[in-house]
């Protein structure tokens, strides 16, 4: 770490200290190039370790990198430029987020990213299945079988729109009777972490809500089959592999129009866009899902074909892995 005898910032260190990793690896000292996933600080690593040993870079932004983080912090958005202009090629994981990406760069210095999406497990993320029992499914996870349930899964931080959500639930009052919020929020030991239980209790729908904590990955197909209703009302996404994952699992989403959602969600067909940090319109949009079993049931059926225009993992890697071919001149 810095200190009076090491004056350079970490990442600058980490840059160098990867470098000499890279030259004492035979292994490594003719690879064909480095890999960031993410701008900040992996693609500003990866830019010295691209300038001290001439291996080509890619890096990708994700979502934040490019929002949160800069917006938050602006002295790292000269480490962000740096990170853009030291690469070689830059990916994004939406269009939006690529268009956002390239607006970073210096007007005499135009930049261009190409999209690439991450996809998605579309064998493991499907919808019930008629041999498969929903009641199971809920008591997999403590829930009733008589209640309709609404899942929410993300970060507990402001910026995921979570008090925006809790606030629209109070305000439906007793047109939610019947349903239950699930919240699905790993711990998070940071100053902007949010005490989501403590925030509900504040607004008296303690008893409408069930947080389920951190819930492991292999466990989120049954959880995706056993809700009724998803929504994210984030902030800012790049692309949101929770919404993905239960649009594949043919659940109704609600998410906002932020990043690269409207690249997959048609609003009022096969999912509902709402703008980010506005109560009212989730609150409407969640009132429609809620108390529409018709509607909602007509946006199920279309929600996997939203998550399939994505592709899934293996699709999108052999198109990654011809970028990488065309950046080396390779057929």
């Amino acid at each position: 770490m810095p200190s009076r005898f090491y004056n350079d910032h970490s990442w600058d260190m980490e840059g160098e200290a990867v470098t000499r990793y890279i030259q004492s690896n035979m292994n490594l000292r003719d690879a064909d190039l480095v890999y960031a996933q993410f701008l900040i600080h992996e693609g500003y690593v990866g830019a010295i370790v691209r300038k001290r040993t001439g291996i080509p870079l890619v890096s990708i932004a994700l979502g934040d990198d490019v929002h949160a983080w800069p917006e938050k912090n602006p002295g790292i958005i000269p480490f962000l430029k740096k990170a853009l202009y030291g690469a070689d090629l830059l990916l994004a994981n939406s269009r939006a987020l690529a268009q956002d990406t390239e607006n970073w760069a210096d007007d005499a210095h135009p930049l261009r990213v190409q999209v690439m999406y991450q996809g998605i497990d579309l064998e493991k993320f499907q919808p019930l299945k008629e041999s498969e029992s929903l009641d199971r499914l809920r008591r997999k996870f403590g829930l009733e079988t008589s209640d309709y349930y609404l899942l929410c899964v993300a970060t507990p931080v402001k910026l995921k729109g979570w008090l925006n959500l809790l606030d629209s639930i109070r305000e439906l009052g007793d047109q939610f009777i019947g349903w239950q919020f699930l919240m699905v929020a790993p711990k998070r030991e940071s100053p902007d972490a949010l005490d989501l239980e403590e925030e509900a209790e504040r607004r008296g729908i303690g008893r409408s809500v069930k947080h389920l904590g951190k819930v492991d990955h292999t466990c989120m197909p049954d959880l995706m089959r056993a809700v009724d209703a998803f929504v994210l009302p984030s902030y800012n996404e790049g692309l949101s592999n929770a919404v993905l994952e239960a649009m594949a699992s043919g659940t109704p989403v609600i998410a906002t129009n932020v990043g690269g959602h409207r690249e997959f969600i048609e609003s009022g067909v096969n999912g509902i866009l709402v703008q980010p940090n506005n109560t009212s319109q989730l609150k409407d949009a969640l009132l429609k899902l809620v108390q529409d079993n018709k509607f909602r049931a007509d946006i199920a059926l279309q929600a996997r074909t939203g998550a399939q225009t994505i592709g899934t993992y293996e699709e999108n890697a052999i198109k990654l892995l011809e970028v990488f071919k065309s950046l080396l001149g390779q057929k």
